[in-house]
């Protein structure tokens, strides 16, 4: 077989690996030291079609002369059913760890999911942890779902929930009856807990749900609303009161208020406002709220939230984010100055147009000359050729004794290519005051040869993220 080799020497350690495709696919890898001995490797295995069903990774146990398992892991199904093994001393053997499986039908729609935690030595088979059945009809209603928990004693599900649902009636708006139930282990029966009738409009829209308890009395009620476009602008629950015999509001969610456009033209939220019912005023109550903006390539610009002090009557903030366009992407990060009542800045990242993190700054606010100071940051420069390959990466820190950007706090990287745009050479560096020298320091190498036959372009891809700052508010 034709292989690609990427040799890696990182310190005092090399990797081999052997890497492919249709005809070039990865089969294994194998790690050794610096002084040539074999300490771990990874065998794959592969179906019909090339996918990596199984991945298995061992280390080498010197003294025992064998190969002792690390940790293995089976797919199925397109990543649907996976299965997690351990090592067992013991037998010498690999054993359960954790399996998930999901199943579906012809329409895709979930049939069942099963989930098991354990080996059982004794008994040689899985300790299960949930499952859950789905039945539905011709037209796609989940007629009956099913959760059982597992029965250690027996060593098998038992019933735990049950929900079977059906059509009320077939006018437009069509209502739904949903039955609860839960399983009595005494008498090893379905116990009717009581039913959800839910109705809908016109849309498909849930917009009232009444539950009651087995005796058929009133328990619990949810109205949702919705504007013309069919967005969920007001929902509301109720719980019944027995004494009174009439529903007693007890929450209450609001997306915008009467004098506030709660979404643009573009049919993005701009404005939602939270609110709980207050019995001691009899009124609606301020909870939270969240405000977005967005420009007109309908990009996020501000996202900002808040929660309502209700000793004060106000706003308090709780984070917010401005968000910029251009080849960059900045985002500027806030926090709530309790004494001004104001935001003040106190991050910022930028990502250059390949999603890579190129300043990541911390600021504190000093109160003796009230202007904003920089406590931690990093920046990188990078630079790419004529054919947008990353030639030099150099990330540089803030030096708060002078209050500037040292690349000897920093790292860089330099890559060097082939004529085929394959990268041939990368040397990383890294420099700090504390090593009392002016050159770098080079930690790390990795150089790449490639078979003369193999035709695809092989790329580097390494994603750097912003740390010091929030990531609030999405890349």
């Amino acid at each position: 077989m034709k292989k690609l080799f990427v040799i890696i020497a990182i310190f005092n350690l090399s990797t081999w690996q052997a890497n492919a495709e249709t005809g070039y696919q990865l089969d294994s890898t194998i790690t050794k030291n610096s002084s040539g001995q074999v300490i771990e490797k990874t065998i794959y295995g592969r179906d019909s079609i090339n996918n990596i069903i199984m991945q298995a990774t061992y280390s080498w146990d010197s003294k025992l002369n064998l190969w002792i398992g690390v940790e293995k892991t089976e797919f199925i199904e397109d990543h649907l059913n996976s299965r997690y093994e351990g090592w067992d001393t013991t037998s010498g053997t690999w054993i359960g760890v954790y399996r998930y499986a999901d199943y579906y039908d012809k329409n895709g729609k979930l049939t069942l999911r099963e989930s098991d935690g354990g080996w059982n030595k004794v008994t040689k088979s899985w300790i299960g942890v949930k499952k859950e059945e789905h039945h539905y009809d011709n037209n796609g209603l989940d007629t009956l779902t099913i959760f059982y928990k597992w029965n250690s004693a027996a060593s098998d599900w038992i019933g735990s929930t049950k929900s079977v649902s059906h059509k009320y009636d077939n006018s437009v708006s069509d209502s739904l009856i949903s039955n609860a139930y839960t399983w009595n282990i005494t008498s090893q029966m379905w116990i009717n807990n009581g039913k959800t009738k839910s109705y809908f409009d016109t849309n498909g829209k849930d917009t009232l749900d009444i539950s009651t308890n087995a005796s058929g009395v009133n328990t619990t009620k949810k109205v949702s609303q919705y504007d013309s476009d069919g967005n969920l602008t007001i929902q509301t629950s109720f719980t019944w009161n027995k004494t009174k015999s009439l529903w007693i509001i007890n929450h209450k969610i609001t997306l915008g208020t009467k004098n506030e456009k709660t979404l643009d033209s573009k049919g993005n939220i701009i404005l939602s406002v939270g609110y709980i019912w207050s019995d001691t005023t009899s009124t609606w109550v301020y909870t939270n709220k969240t405000e977005n903006a967005y420009d007109s390539n309908n990009n996020k610009t501000l996202l900002a939230s808040y929660d309502w002090d209700s000793t004060i009557s106000k706003w308090i903030g709780e984070s917010k984010v401005e968000i910029t366009y251009s080849f960059n992407v900045n985002r500027i990060f806030y926090k709530w100055n309790s004494s001004t009542a104001s935001w003040i800045k106190s991050g910022e990242t930028a990502y250059n147009g390949s999603d890579q993190c190129i300043l990541d700054v911390q600021y504190s606010y000093n109160n003796t000359t009230n202007t904003l100071e920089i406590t931690n940051g990093t920046k990188r420069e990078i630079v790419l050729d004529s054919l947008s390959n990353t030639i030099k990466d150099i990330s540089y820190g803030w030096n708060r004794t002078t209050n500037t950007w040292d690349i000897t706090w920093g790292t860089k990287s330099d890559l060097t290519y082939n004529s085929n745009g394959k990268i041939i050479l990368s040397v990383n560096s890294d420099t700090h005051p504390s090593l009392n020298q002016d050159t770098s320091w080079v930690k790390n190498k990795t150089e790449f040869w490639y078979d003369n036959k193999v035709e695809k372009t092989v790329k580097l891809t390494t994603h750097f993220q912003c740390k010091l700052t929030s990531s609030f508010g999405a890349n």
